[in-house]
């Protein structure tokens, strides 16, 4: 899942999931290296060294969010490479697929930290996936840089467990003050089964009867179903000033079959409206909508940079650098994490803040890297801060 074409921002999705990336040069199946190079363990006070130890890193390489590992293991990968040309000698990053599903997510942690020995694990970035490594994570000591989702449930979890993201729930109550502030009053809600689209629909609710909205009807159907002609059907008869949608993967589909029944209807989104995948899908249908993401620099140096090398390496030019970014920044915060971790010291300052996609991180009491979001406006089928 990209979008530059576009320019579109963080493609994040449901599930707080997110997928699979390959190297047109190396390709990297689930469980090899990312890094050709190994050294000999430096014994710290926890047994970990911050340069020997292997990275294991648990993503969805295949399923409705391998969009997301894909640019994210392209984006480590373009990292790995800039430390090495720099004369230093990264762990070797390992790879699982756990397909956003949480018995997936346990075999991976599992292999990692038992076969594989890592002394470090990134990931899983679906909530399902999280909540079931995060026990095993704590019990086994496991250092854990769990990915996207910052939210208090994820947020607050102990030591060794940090997390790379941004806080779902906070954009859900944005996106519903943005609709209130739009002059929308009677909304109707409309949620795909699944954990991270519900917790999102939870949230947008809450802030609406807050703000003093009405809610009118709120619509439940499934994620696999393709067809929203009757929920949507039923919604509108109801005569709402405004749709939200939070949808498990993508918005395509509710957008194109939306504009076919009404044209003009407001219409907001939780995060995976603001994805490549809802863009490229819904192309006209998408003119309007308004949700939520993150939204890397594309014209700084190194976004400028990343996007060069990712061209060259990849033959592949993403209309988003938001997952690509992530997966860059990650190896970078990984490491940093690994010697915080041998040296009983945490550093709220990424190490190599000049070298990063994201140069604003800084982790809090929390252990939480966490990113700001904007709110966005496709306009002329581009995702448009407006806020």
């Amino acid at each position: 899942m990209s979008l530059q074409k576009a320019t579109v921002p963080g493609d994040f999705g449901a599930s707080r999931c997110l997928a699979a990336f390959f190297s047109v040069f190396i390709l990297l199946l689930p469980g090899t290296s990312l890094s050709q190079k190994s050294t000999t363990p430096r014994p710290t006070a926890h047994g970990i060294s911050e340069r020997s130890g292997k990275i294991g890193v648990i993503v969805p390489l295949t399923g409705g969010f391998g969009y997301f590992g894909e640019e994210f293991r392209q984006g480590a990968e373009i990292a790995l490479e800039e430390l090495r040309n720099r004369g230093e000698n990264p762990p070797p990053f390992v790879f699982e697929d756990d397909q956003c599903q949480a018995k997936a997510a346990v075999t991976a942690f599992s292999k990692l930290t038992t076969q594989d020995q890592v002394t470090l694990v990134v990931g899983p970035a679906c909530s399902t996936s999280i909540k079931s490594v995060a026990p095993a994570a704590k019990r086994g000591r496991t250092p854990v840089l769990f990915l996207l989702d910052t939210g208090p449930e994820i947020a607050d979890l102990p030591e060794p467990l940090r997390v790379f993201g941004f806080d779902p729930w906070k954009m859900a109550r944005a996106v519903a003050s943005k609709a209130f502030n739009d002059g929308v009053r009677n909304i109707a809600i409309i949620t795909e089964e699944e954990e991270y689209s519900s917790l999102v629909s939870e949230n947008f609710e809450g802030e609406w009867k807050r703000l003093g909205g009405t809610l009118i009807v709120h619509e439940t159907r499934l994620p696999t179903d393709p067809d929203f002609k009757t929920t949507l059907l039923k919604t509108l008869i109801r005569k709402p000033d405004g749709i939200f949608f939070s949808a498990a993967y993508d918005s395509a589909a509710f957008l194109k079959q939306l504009r076919i029944l009404d044209k003009k209807i407001p219409v907001y989104g939780s995060d995976t409206m603001c994805v490549a995948a809802t863009l490229d899908g819904a192309g006209p249908s998408a003119e309007g909508a308004h949700c939520a993401n993150v939204i890397a620099n594309e014209n700084s140096p190194n976004s400028t940079t990343l996007r060069a090398q990712l061209k060259r390496r990849f033959h592949n030019e993403p209309q988003s650098l938001f997952y690509a970014g992530i997966g860059h920044d990650a190896v970078y915060i990984a490491i940093d994490f690994l010697k915080d971790s041998a040296a009983d010291t945490p550093t709220a300052t990424p190490s190599n803040r000049d070298r990063l996609i994201f140069p604003e991180l800084l982790m809090d009491t929390r252990g939480v890297y966490d990113l700001k979001f904007t709110i966005l406006q496709v306009i002329n089928g581009k995702l448009v801060p407006v806020d």
